[in-house]
C-alpha cells in the first residue's frame, strides 16, 4: 500500500540508493504523520518528510510570492513570518528563489515546512542548499515525487496544491498577473481556506496580481494582526459548531435550543455576583443545557 516516509537528513542517502535499486521499502510508521493530508495529497512510496513531523499538528499558514520579488516585498516577508513564528504559527512555502526563500529563512528556528515540486533529493535551486540542510534539521521537507526527480513548470503549480492545503490559510506576499501565486491562492479557496494579499502600488507589474485578489475578495492584510484575527476567529467557529454537535448528541438538543440558551444566559449576567440555581430558575433551562 501506500506509506509515507519519515527520514532525517543523515538517512537520505541510504533511502536514495535502495529506491535506485529497486529495494525502497522502509518500515511502516506506527502512527503516519501524514494521515491529516489524505484530502490533498495521494501518498506514494517516494512522498517524505524530514525531522519534525509534529509540526503538521500545530497551526500553519502558507506564505507565498514570486522569484523576482521587490525589495520590499522580501523585507515583509521576513518581517511577517518572523511575527508568525512569535505566535506559534508553522509557515509553509516552497523554497523557491524570492519571497520562498525569505519565508524559510525567517522561520528556521520557529518551525518551517517546504514543500518541494521535485524529488525530496533534489534542492532546488541549488544556491539553497545551506537552507535545505537547515530545515531537514529543524523543520520539515515534503515532496510527492520520486526521487532524483527534476521539476517541470506544472509540477510548481501541482504543489502549490499542497502548500495552501497544509495550512489554514494562504498569505500571498507579492503577485504579477501570471504568477504561480495566484494558483496557490485558487487552491486554497477550493480547500476553503482564507486567502490574504498584501496591496501593493498599482503602477508595479509585479503588484497586479495581488491587487486583483483583493479586488476579488481576497483579505488585505497590512500586519500579522489581520491573519492572526480572522484565522483565530474561524478556528474559534469551527470548535464551538463540534461542541453544538457534541451536545446535540448526548442530550437530543436542536442548534435553535443551544444557540438561544447561550444568548440568553448571557443577556442576564451583569457585573454583580449571579446565584446559578435562581438563573436556572428564571430562565427556564434544562440543566443539562445549562451545564454544557
Amino acid at each position: 500500500g501506500d506509506v509515507a516516509r519519515v527520514i532525517n537528513s543523515d538517512e537520505i542517502q541510504s533511502v536514495v540508493r535502495a529506491a535506485k535499486s529497486g529495494k525502497s521499502n522502509l518500515p511502516k510508521q506506527k502512527k503516519n504523520p501524514l494521515k491529516n493530508l489524505g484530502a490533498m495529497i495521494k501518498l506514494n512510496p517516494y512522498a517524505v518528510v524530514l525531522r519534525r513531523a509534529e509540526l503538521l499538528a500545530q497551526e500553519k499558514i502558507a506564505v507565498v510570492g514570486p522569484r523576482n520579488a521587490s525589495f520590499n516585498a522580501l523585507l515583509y516577508a521576513k518581517k511577517f513570518t518572523l511575527m508568525l513564528g512569535q505566535n506559534s504559527i508553522i509557515s509553509v512555502s516552497g523554497m523557491a528563489r524570492g519571497v520562498d526563500t525569505a519565508v524559510h529563512e525567517a522561520s528556521i528556528l520557529s518551525g518551517t515546512i517546504a514543500v518541494l515540486a521535485g524529488g525530496i533529493n533534489n534542492i532546488y535551486p541549488l544556491e539553497n542548499n545551506k537552507l535545505y540542510q537547515q530545515i531537514s534539521e529543524c523543520g520539515i521537507i515534503l515532496s510527492e515525487m520520486p526521487f532524483d526527480f527534476i521539476p517541470k513548470g506544472s509540477n510548481f503549480i501541482q504543489r502549490n496544491r499542497l502548500i495552501s492545503g497544509l495550512a489554514v490559510a494562504t498569505v500571498v506576499i507579492e503577485a504579477g498577473l501570471k504568477s504561480g501565486s495566484l494558483a496557490t491562492a485558487r487552491f486554497a479557496l477550493e480547500q476553503n481556506r482564507e486567502v490574504f494579499a498584501v496591496p501593493g502600488s498599482p503602477f508595479d507589474p509585479r503588484c497586479q496580481g495581488t491587487n486583483r485578489l483583493i479586488k476579488e475578495g481576497a483579505n488585505i492584510i497590512t500586519e500579522v494582526e489581520d491573519v492572526l484575527n480572522s484565522t483565530t476567529k474561524k478556528n474559534n467557529h469551527v470548535k464551538k459548531t463540534a461542541q453544538i454537535s457534541q451536545i446535540k448528541k448526548e442530550y437530543n438538543f436542536s442548534n435553535d435550543q443551544v444557540c438561544g440558551a447561550q444568548e440568553e444566559i448571557l443577556q442576564n449576567l451583569n457585573s454583580e455576583p449571579t446565584n446559578i440555581d435562581l438563573l436556572i430558575s428564571e430562565l427556564q433551562i434544562p440543566i443539562n443545557l445549562f451545564n454544557t
